[in-house]
């Protein structure tokens, strides 16, 4: 009887206490549900459990990073083939002459790609001893995991309980620019895009997630990607910035019948 009585004092102990800290209620069944970022879902596994989940979708952008299709590029192969097309149709071989360089709108993604970063840590002064990367395998910006976390606590102007866990995530977006070099249809007058050179902008965003001093699970992010010059990674084309080089090799593509030319940074 004694011991049926302890059994159910200390099932009355844990319910009072989980029902004072109910996120801590959920890590007690799994991990706490955070809520989805830009770009992510929540997905419920076989299991029962929850997962965040990038959304993989061409029309947001949200392919893997080395994978991005510019649809700019379609665009452009489109309009050479109706040249190209015109060219034949008419029987004359019409040359150009005249060559430019463009540049389209800043493309952005409209989400954020999780980096391979992610650590936990069981008190805030174990997260200031964890080292984590930014997009590690290409460049080596290391940090503290405690950083993400004085990041969210700062967004939130939040209050900390360094005593309970704590969570760290680093991010990364996108931006795109492409410059077009395009030549004068001397038959028609229509300017063809002959060809596309690319550079990407990576930017860094830092996750955090810890639990206030009223127990309750605050999680934020910080952006750095306002600005051109806060990216931690440039990676133009071979001849993004040439523009003469540009001109030069439309003007011989298709004055060669040698198609179109692509390149990017990476």
């Amino acid at each position: 009887m004694k011991r049926l009585q302890r059994m159910l004092a200390t099932i009355l102990a844990v319910a009072i206490f989980l029902s004072a800290y109910p996120a801590l209620a959920a890590d007690a069944i799994g991990e706490a549900i955070e809520e989805p970022g830009m770009g992510e879902i929540v997905q419920k596994s076989a299991d029962g459990s929850y997962e965040l989940h990038r959304i993989v979708d061409d029309t947001d952008y949200l392919l893997p990073e080395d994978n991005y299709v510019n649809p700019l590029l379609q665009e452009l192969l489109e309009a050479y083939k109706l040249d190209q097309a015109s060219r034949l149709a008419s029987g004359t071989k019409a040359f150009a002459t005249q060559a430019r360089v463009s540049a389209s709108t800043r493309r952005s993604t409209s989400g954020l790609y999780t980096a391979d970063s992610q650590k936990s840590a069981a008190t805030y002064a174990a997260a200031q001893s964890i080292v984590m990367s930014v997009m590690t395998g290409l460049l080596h910006l290391n940090l503290y995991a405690a950083a993400c976390i004085d990041a969210a606590v700062a967004v939130l102007g939040s209050s900390i309980n360094r005593l309970m866990p704590v969570k760290a995530k680093t991010m990364v977006s996108y931006w795109y620019y492409d410059r077009i070099g395009s030549v004068k249809n001397s038959a028609t007058g229509i300017w063809v895009g002959v060809v596309l050179c690319e550079k990407r902008l990576t930017f860094k965003h830092y996750w955090g997630s810890f639990y206030n001093t009223g127990g309750v699970v605050k999680q934020a992010k910080e952006d750095f990607n306002d600005h051109a010059y806060q990216a931690i990674k440039n990676q133009p084309s071979a001849h993004y910035t040439n523009d003469t080089w540009i001109k030069n090799t439309a003007l011989n593509y298709y004055n060669n019948g040698l198609g179109m030319y692509h390149e990017r940074g990476w």
